[in-house]
C-alpha cells in the first residue's frame, strides 16, 4: 500500500536520493519500484529501544545527511528514528504522542484508503493540496520454473496472521468444489506448511495440488502470483502482492475496514467478497463475538460462477 507513495515521491522529487527503511524481510519488494533507493534494514528485535534507535542512525550518514523524514508507520519508535536521524523536517500523523516528535504534522485522516493517507503527507510537507497519486508501472517479472506454465494454476492462500482474517475450512470447501480440474498452488511461510496441507481436503477430486509454503522467497512470490491464472486469498500481504504485480485477485474481508485497506488492483482485476455482517468492520484481529459471522455468512456457493468468469474458468 505504501508504493504509489513512492511512486508519487519519486515523481515530485526525481533528482532526490531516496533511503528507505524497512524490515530486512521486506527490502527486497523494493526491486519493484521503477526506480533504485537506498535500503536499510531495521527490525526492534535485533536493535531494541531507545539505544537501539540512536546506534541505527549513528551508524548511516546516509540517514544524518537527510533533508527531510516521512514517517509512514504509526508507531512511535518510527517517529523517534526521524528525530535521531537528525532530518530538519519530519513529516508523520499525530497519534501515541508523536506530534512533539514531528516538525509537520497532521491529525490521521479517516474514511480514505492507506494508500491516499500515504500521500497526502506530501501535501503536509510541501503545501500542495491535493497531490495526485502515481501508481507504479505494472512490474516485469519473469515466471518462476517451480510454479510451472504461466496461466496455468490457481495460488490459494488460507493463510492471515489475524485469525478474525481467515475464511474457515468449510468455507473453502464451499468455495472450491465447483472450481474442479484446475492446478492449485499453496503459498505461505514454513509454519503454514500443516495448515496448506488441510487445505487439500476442500480441494475437488482430482485436482493437482502443490503445497510450496515456506518455498519461496518474497520476490519468488511476486513472480508466482503474477504468472497465475489467479490468486484466492486471506486479507494479508500476499493478497496484497498479488494485486500489485497484476494478478486476478479474489479476496476475502472480514474484520477489516475495506475502506482503509483493501487491495486495490489494476483494470478490475481484484473481486472483493464480503458478508457485509452489522459488527464489520470491527478491525480486531480475533472475533470478539466468537462467530467470525463477516466470513462465515459468506455463501460462496452462489457466488461460484461469478468467480469462475472473473477467473476466465469458462
Amino acid at each position: 500500500m505504501s508504493f504509489p507513495f513512492f511512486a508519487t515521491l519519486g515523481a515530485h522529487y526525481p533528482a532526490a536520493e531516496i533511503v528507505t527503511i524497512a524490515k530486512p524481510a521486506f527490502l527486497p519488494l523494493l526491486d519493484l519500484l521503477p526506480f533504485p533507493t537506498t535500503r536499510l534494514p531495521f527490525h526492534k528485535q535485533d536493535q531494541p529501544g531507545l539505544g537501539g534507535i540512536i546506534g541505527f542512525c549513528r551508524s548511516h550518514p546516509e540517514l544524518r545527511d537527510a533533508t527531510v523524514y516521512f514517517c509512514l508507520p504509526p508507531s512511535l519508535s518510527s517517529a523517534l528514528m526521524g528525530l535521531a536521524s537528525g532530518a530538519r523536517h519530519r513529516v508523520g500523523y499525530r497519534s501515541d504522542a508523536r506530534g512533539l516528535l514531528l516538525t509537520h504534522k497532521a491529525n490521521p485522516p479517516t474514511g480514505i484508503h492507506r494508500r491516499q493517507a500515504y500521500c497526502q503527507l506530501l501535501s503536509l510537507y510541501n503545501g500542495q493540496p491535493d497531490v495526485e497519486i502515481a501508481d507504479p508501472p505494472l512490474p516485469a517479472l519473469p515466471p518462476l520454473p517451480a510454479a510451472g506454465d504461466s496461466g496455468q494454476y490457481i495460488v490459494l492462500n488460507p493463510n492471515a496472521q489475524a485469525s478474525s482474517r481467515r475464511l474457515p475450512f468449510s468455507k473453502w470447501s464451499e468455495l472450491l468444489q465447483p472450481l474442479g480440474g484446475q492446478r492449485f498452488i499453496l503459498i505461505g511461510t514454513e509454519a503454514d506448511r500443516e495448515r496448506n496441507d488441510r487445505l487439500q481436503e476442500c480441494l475437488p477430486t482430482g485436482s493437482e495440488y502443490r503445497n510450496l509454503a515456506g518455498a519461496t522467497s518474497i520476490m519468488e512470490l511476486a513472480r508466482l502470483l503474477a504468472h497465475s491464472r489467479g490468486v484466492i486469498s486471506n486479507d494479508s500481504g500476499p493478497a496484497h502482492l498479488a494485486a500489485y504485480v497484476g494478478a486476478r485477485l479474489v479476496v476475502f474481508i472480514g474484520a477489516a475496514d475495506p475502506v482503509e485497506t483493501v487491495q486495490v488492483g489494476r483494470d478490475g482485476s481484484v473481486l472483493v467478497l464480503t458478508a457485509g455482517a452489522d459488527c464489520a468492520p470491527c478491525v480486531k484481529n480475533e472475533c470478539p463475538l466468537e462467530t467470525l459471522v463477516c466470513l462465515t455468512e459468506l455463501d460462496l456457493t452462489h457466488q461460484a460462477p461469478s468467480i469462475r468468469k472473473f477467473l476466465r474458468l469458462g
